[in-house]
């Protein structure tokens, strides 16, 4: 049975790895395209989640045995899937005028040291760990909730505007974004042990949210035209 469910895992982990190297391409196209340097935070933000979700279909195939490489991995998921979250939120918020947050390099790198830094001290406050690919519960605990808060801005960004994002993709883009807030959900629930459930939730939410922001992208979207990609992406709404 063990076995089995690894298969799995392992399949939709290759299935999202798939996915969000797909999407980090589709992004690319339109956000160099538009000429705005700033907007290439938006695929280099899901080129950190598609290295993310490499590291943890890594982290299913580790052996047992050795624990150093699991629990490596496993940091490498959580804080590149962190880092990525984080970086297309200050992408997006580029457009606010919040200016110590939308437009402070000073700022993401800071935010990006502190959570190594938090993340590397939970670490060594409780202790290394045996048992193969885990590392604290603290550890997971921070970052996932880093990662709502992010991911709660994201789809308020992108809905901002409700009418733009309505006429552009029907809301598609806020749907996939709330998608991966069920996905941190379902993982942080799966920390508090509530089973399979919360697990399948977090899988879940996560393959519907790359699956969705793919097909806005690719659907429907001549060659050449990113200004509809871009709109669709929720990236063409006023600034504020």
């Amino acid at each position: 049975m063990r076995v089995t469910v690894n298969i799995v895992i392992v399949t939709v982990d290759v299935v999202c790895v798939v996915a969000a190297a797909a999407l980090m391409w589709f992004v690319a196209r339109p956000c160099r395209a538009s000429g705005v340097p700033s907007l290439l935070g938006i695929p280099a933000g899901f080129g950190l989640l598609t290295f993310s979700f490499a590291s943890e279909a890594l982290t299913a195939l580790a052996f047992p045995n050795t624990p150093i490489l699991g629990q490596s991995l496993l940091f490498a998921f959580l804080l590149t899937q962190t880092y990525g979250f984080l970086l297309l939120a200050f992408t997006y918020a580029r457009r606010t005028r919040l200016r110590f947050v939308g437009e402070s390099n000073t700022g993401v790198f800071a935010s990006a040291v502190g959570v190594t830094v938090l993340l590397l001290a939970t670490i060594f406050v409780d202790g290394p760990l045996t048992q193969a690919g885990s590392i604290p519960f603290s550890s997971q605990l921070l970052a996932r909730t880093i990662m709502i808060c992010a991911i709660v801005y994201l789809v308020y960004e992108t809905g901002r505007n409700w009418y733009l994002t309505r006429k552009a993709s029907d809301g598609f883009v806020s749907i996939a974004f709330a998608f991966f807030l069920a996905e941190q959900l379902g993982f942080t629930l799966s920390l508090a042990n509530f089973g399979d459930a919360a697990t399948f939730l977090g899988y879940e939410g996560r393959v519907l949210a790359l699956l969705i922001l793919d097909a806005i992208l690719c659907v429907g979207v001549k060659p050449g035209d990113f200004i509809t990609a871009l709109k669709r992406i929720g990236l063409a709404a006023p600034a504020h």
